[in-house]
């Protein structure tokens, strides 16, 4: 999907959370606890991932 063009836009909540030195995790600022769901840190990365011009 990241590199499919037939969609108008792509959210990538997961590189959003990503830890930069291991891609394959969520960054520990961002983890639960239980290295699966964002804490609520995340969810605002997330959030703010989403670029508002989608809506326009």
């Amino acid at each position: 999907m990241r590199g499919n063009e037939a969609y108008d836009g792509v959210i990538d909540f997961e590189a959003a959370v990503r830890d930069p030195e291991h891609p394959t995790r969520i960054l520990a600022a961002f983890d639960s606890g239980d290295h699966l769901h964002p804490n609520d840190a995340g969810y605002q990365a997330m959030a703010d991932a989403v670029p508002l011009s989608l809506f326009e």
